[in-house]
C-alpha cells in the first residue's frame, strides 16, 4: 500500500514513519511511504498511490487548496488531513477528506486512519469470470460469495451470478486477503457483506446463512473480530 505523506515539518515525517512501521508489524500490511514537504511538490508528483496524508497548514499553497486540485484529478483518491486546528475540519470535509488526524500525531488516531485507508484500497483488483457464456471481469470488492459446485464455481455479486472453472483453492490465492476468507470447503465470503455470525453459521447481508466448517470456526471468528475492529 503506497501512501504519500505531505507535511512541512520533518518531525511529523519521523513520527509517522515510526508509527507506520509499528502498524506494519502489528497488521502484517506493508506500507510504502513517500515524503513531500510542500503542497506544490505533492501536486507535481502526478501519481499519488492509494492515499495521501496531507497537512492543512503549510507555507505557500495550503492543504485545502492542494486537496481540491487532487480531487479534480482523481475523485477516488483517499485523502486524510493532518492538522493542529480542529476549526479547519469542516473545510477539509467539504473537499472530500475522509479522515482527520490531529497534530501532534498520536499512534491510535493514526492507526484508525490507516485502517480506513487499508480497507478503502482493498479489493480493487479484477477477477476473470464468465457471465451469460462470455468472459468478463468483476472487481473483487463487488463479490459477495463464491460457492464451489461439482466442477465449477458460482460467484455472486449483489445482483448477478457469474461462473468460473477455477478451483476454490486456486481462486482464493487471487483474492485480497483483507476482504475474503474461506469459511468452508465450498464457500469463500467477502467480510464486507457479513450481517452476523452464529455457531457454525455466517449470515450474509441478504440474510442467506452459510455453513462454517467446525475446524475453521475459531479462525473465522477471529478474522471477523479483527475485520470489525478495523472497520471501526
Amino acid at each position: 500500500m503506497k501512501i504519500i505523506l505531505c507535511d512541512d515539518e520533518r518531525q511529523i515525517h519521523e513520527d509517522i514513519r515510526a508509527y507506520a512501521a509499528q502498524y506494519t508489524r502489528n497488521k502484517s500490511i506493508e506500507i510504502q511511504l513517500e515524503d513531500c514537504y510542500s503542497a506544490e511538490e505533492l501536486i507535481e508528483l502526478g501519481e499519488h498511490g492509494d492515499a495521501v496524508l496531507l497537512d492543512i497548514d503549510m507555507p505557500g499553497m495550503d492543504g485545502i487548496e492542494a486537496a481540491r486540485i487532487l480531487r479534480k484529478e482523481n475523485r477516488k483518491l483517499t485523502i486524510v488531513m493532518l492538522t493542529g486546528k480542529r476549526e479547519r475540519f469542516k473545510e477539509a470535509f467539504m473537499i472530500g477528506a475522509v479522515r482527520f488526524v490531529t497534530k501532534p500525531v498520536e499512534a491510535n488516531e493514526l492507526f484508525e486512519a490507516l485502517d480506513y485507508v487499508t480497507l478503502s484500497s482493498a479489493g480493487q483488483e479484477f477477477l476473470k469470470v464468465r457471465y451469460n457464456g462470455s468472459e468478463c471481469e468483476i472487481m473483487q470488492r463487488d463479490i459477495c460469495v463464491i460457492e464451489a459446485k461439482s466442477d465449477y464455481l458460482e460467484i455472486y455479486s449483489k445482483d448477478r451470478r457469474y461462473e468460473s472453472r477455477e478451483r476454490l483453492g486456486n481462486i482464493l490465492g487471487e483474492l485480497d486477503e483483507r476482504l475474503f476468507i474461506e469459511i468452508h470447503k465450498s464457500y469463500i465470503i467477502n467480510m464486507q457483506h457479513v450481517k452476523g455470525i452464529t455457531k457454525y453459521r455466517i449470515v450474509m447481508d441478504d440474510d442467506k446463512a452459510l455453513p462454517i466448517a467446525r475446524r475453521r470456526y475459531n479462525d473465522v471468528l477471529q478474522k471477523m473480530v479483527d475485520f470489525d475492529r478495523m472497520m471501526g
